[in-house]
């Protein structure tokens, strides 16, 4: 586990703040646990009180292995796998349809330094990356 973190070690976390998500309905905003704040496409709109949001601003706790200024990779609360990381971008978005592609490489590729890690740190036989994207993808955040 020792080797694992520090291969994540990373950036001072730096405060984020959450604007208004700017695919929301006009005149529409998103409260804490309102199902039915969608957005002009039907998806669901960014709730800025999710769990990963709260996690950003320092408002629920964490077991951060790597910091960069786009994105936080952390352990997940309910492992699947020994090594089980989290990799999320700071930037205020729904699911892979919202994040520019410049975010979305930067993410990408902070996401293969963690798999590195995992997989130096764990040794498995290999290594699933997922990106989940709605709830019929099994989205939950």
């Amino acid at each position: 586990m020792r080797n694992f973190f520090a291969a994540c070690r990373g950036l001072p976390r730096p405060s984020l703040g959450i604007p208004q998500h700017p695919r929301l309905k006009q005149g529409r905003t998103a409260s804490p646990g309102d199902p039915v704040a969608v957005c002009y496409d039907g998806r669901m709109a960014y709730d800025p009180n999710n769990i990963f949001a709260k996690i950003l601003r320092g408002e629920a706790q964490a077991h951060v292995v790597l910091d960069e200024a786009d994105c936080l990779a952390f352990m997940d609360v309910m492992p699947q796998s020994p090594g089980h990381t989290l990799v999320i971008p700071k930037a205020p978005v729904a699911d892979v349809f919202d994040i520019d592609a410049d975010h979305l490489a930067r993410l990408i590729a902070t996401t293969q330094r963690v798999a590195r890690a995992v997989y130096k740190a764990f040794s498995p036989g290999g290594v699933m990356v997922m990106q989940l994207n709605g709830a019929d993808a099994g989205q939950t955040v």
